[in-house]
C-alpha cells in the first residue's frame, strides 16, 4: 500500500509541480511502484505492456471514434458555431484567453 501511495504521489508531483506529461508521469510511477513491490525489471515492463494492451483493447475504438468526430466537427466549422452559441448563452464578459497564449498575472 505504501508503494501505491508513493506512486500516486509521484504522479501528482510530476504533473502538477514539474508539468511532466501525464503519460510519462504514469510510466515513471509504474516503475516506482514495481520496484517498491520488488518486481524484477523485466517483469515490470511486461506488466506495463500487458496493462496498456488491455486498456487499448477496451478503449481504443472509442478514442478513435472520438478523434474522428472532433476532426469532422473542426473541418465542417461546427466548433465555431458551437463556441458562438455558448458565448451567446453565457455572455462575453471574460472569455478565456485563446489556446497557446499565456495568461497575464
Amino acid at each position: 500500500m505504501l508503494s501505491l501511495a508513493a506512486g500516486i504521489g509521484l504522479i501528482v508531483l510530476l504533473t502538477v509541480k514539474f508539468r511532466v506529461h501525464a503519460f510519462f508521469a504514469l510510466f515513471l510511477a509504474c516503475f516506482a511502484v514495481g520496484l517498491g513491490v520488488e518486481l524484477p525489471f523485466p517483469k515490470i515492463i511486461s506488466v506495463m505492456k500487458e496493462g496498456f494492451g488491455h486498456i487499448m483493447q477496451s478503449l481504443g475504438f472509442i478514442i478513435v471514434l472520438g478523434t474522428m468526430l472532433g476532426v469532422i466537427l473542426e473541418h465542417t466549422g461546427a466548433t465555431r458555431v458551437m463556441a458562438a452559441a455558448i458565448l451567446k448563452l453565457v455572455g462575453e464578459k471574460e472569455p478565456p484567453p485563446p489556446w497557446g497564449s499565456r495568461a497575464s498575472s
